[in-house]
């Protein structure tokens, strides 16, 4: 047991923090999701320039909610409502948007793709801790990031296999200790050297697309990869800012006022966003909350929602960078 315990303390060595453009949009300071369902409620509102509210007696605000489930199979699928009012009522919901995959492809061919694909990577990023979408939307824009996948060490990983089948078989045949060669200690000199070597480098190539910053007294992440840029705060991983130069305009996400938004999970409660035509909104994160839902269920509650969206397929006005 004491080598299986060995093994894990190693491999969380190796596996620790790597500061990747994909692992920084994980919003790592999370536990992990509590169910395969994440719900977000929204209140957005049109502000000015500095993020205040111009007139509060005589703002509008609209309210949405962003279910994602992610199925068996691993593919994410997205339902939004919006609603005429904070109860969030869902007899009562206005509009809603359907995607059976939704992925950084699926918005590519609609109006204000670009925001909305940017927001909802903003999104997935925050409540289901997947830094994937974005990073493959990136991509798609022809900008030079990569996931995980493609850069991890691939050497690393399978002398940390090794290592792992090694102790596995050690720990249930002690007279194998006496025949197997611990992998990670070869005994050859030569093969020891490029062991010792593998296993003091990165588990990630680094690609050279995340800074570590000074900005007064405070560190931050700076990712710069073409005209994609963003910050994210060193010690509790806080998306900070995320700005996109493209064709078609500039649009820019300011997050502020990190705290619970339920019993475990911390999210920013405001996000200001300037969009492509210069237009400011203010997004509060109301609540979020998972729940765990069976592909059996789900299909039954889509067919209730379906049936009540016949009775609304109406067209509802809404910022550009939503669906």
């Amino acid at each position: 047991m004491k080598f299986l315990l060995l093994f894990f303390a190693l491999s969380q060595t190796a596996w620790s923090y790597v500061p990747t453009v994909e692992s920084l949009f994980r919003n790592g300071s999370n536990p992990d999701m509590g169910g395969n369902v994440a719900i977000v409620n929204l209140k957005v509102t049109k502000v000015d320039p500095s993020g205040i509210v111009q007139d509060e007696k005589n703002s509008h605000s609209e309210y949405f909610r962003i279910y994602y489930t992610r199925t068996s199979d691993d593919v994410v699928k997205l339902n939004q409502f919006k609603f005429p009012d904070q109860s969030f009522n869902e007899d009562d919901f206005v509009h809603r948007a359907y995607y059976s995959n939704f992925n950084a492809f699926t918005l590519a061919n609609q109006p204000a793709s670009v925001e909305k694909s940017l927001f909802y990577g903003v999104m997935q990023s925050l409540a289901l801790q997947d830094g994937q979408y974005l990073v493959n939307y990136l991509k798609s824009k022809g900008l030079p990031v990569k996931l995980n996948k493609e850069i991890i060490n691939r050497e690393k990983i399978n002398l940390l296999a090794q290592y792992k089948q090694y102790l596995v078989t050690i720990n249930q045949d002690k007279e194998a200790r006496k025949t197997l060669e611990n992998p990670l200690r070869p005994n050859a000199a030569d093969k020891r050297e490029h062991v010792e070597k593998v296993m003091n480098e990165s588990m990630y190539v680094d690609t050279q697309h995340v800074v570590l910053a000074k900005e007064g007294s405070d560190m931050s992440w700076k990712v710069n990869a073409g005209g994609f840029d963003a910050s994210v705060s060193y010690d509790k991983r806080y998306l900070q800012k995320v700005s996109f130069k493209g064709e078609s305009g500039d649009i820019e996400f300011i997050f502020k006022d990190y705290g619970l938004v339920n019993a475990t999970h911390v999210l920013p409660r405001f996000i200001l966003i300037r969009d492509f035509n210069g237009d400011n909104y203010q997004v509060e994160v109301m609540n979020l909350r998972y729940a765990s839902l069976n592909d059996a269920s789900f299909v039954k509650k889509l067919r209730e929602w379906d049936q009540k969206a016949k009775a609304r397929n109406v067209e509802v006005l809404r910022p550009s960078f939503l669906l």
